[in-house]
């Protein structure tokens, strides 16, 4: 519903407005730095996982292509599968010299937010979950934001919006991470595939 879209619109935008100003101060307080050796790391982790994908990309073009030769296939079904084809295609075909800029470009900020997570966690503790760019300390920002609060860094005076805005830090996360598995002297896209295991175990 629209009413929803602009509650949804409030709340990140809030979010953004007390959250980026924080997050630059933390970067400069904490002196965290984003090197060259950071950023290869993460690019050649990428391009690794790449590899893999290519090669399952590659599978499921070939096994369209056979379902395009069958017989009885129908003529909505061939639009769906040449589509999909033409698409793989044309992602199988980007140069890895794209792709690394690409890597690049996003990894400077995933690399920093791993870093401020890295110095949130030694400095707060508390809970952590996995989120799809890996662990999150989420009980660290609370209590960040929290001690931020108190210093007079910001304040809300909505009641709905400071609720809302709250809620993400004080509620129970579905994918809480054990204490004895958390590990932030790493980051995720280095794990090995038996931390990976063991992280999963």
């Amino acid at each position: 519903k629209w009413e929803n879209l602009v509650v949804q619109y409030r709340n990140e935008n809030l979010m953004g407005r007390i959250w980026r100003p924080l997050r630059e101060r933390l970067v400069k307080e904490k002196k965290i730095e984003i090197t060259n050796e950071d950023l290869n790391s993460f690019v050649n982790a990428m391009m690794a996982m790449q590899a893999t994908t290519k090669v399952a990309t590659q599978k499921n073009i070939d096994a369209w292509e056979q379902e395009l030769k069958a017989r009885g296939v129908s003529g909505e079904r061939k639009k769906e599968l040449q589509k999909n084809i033409q698409m793989r295609r044309e992602r199988l075909n980007i140069s890895d010299e794209k792709q690394q800029e690409g890597f690049r470009n996003i990894g400077r900020s995933i690399v920093t937010s791993w870093k401020v997570h890295q110095a949130l966690y030694k400095q707060y503790g508390g809970t952590v979950i996995w989120q799809q760019a890996g662990i999150e300390p989420v009980e660290a920002y609370r209590r960040f934001l929290e001690e931020r609060q108190r210093n007079g860094d910001f304040e809300i005076y909505d009641e709905t919006l400071k609720n809302n805005f709250w809620e993400y830090f004080t509620r129970k996360h579905p994918f809480e991470v054990p204490k004895e598995k958390v590990n932030f002297d790493k980051p995720w896209w280095l794990w090995t595939e038996e931390e990976v295991k063991k992280f999963n175990q």
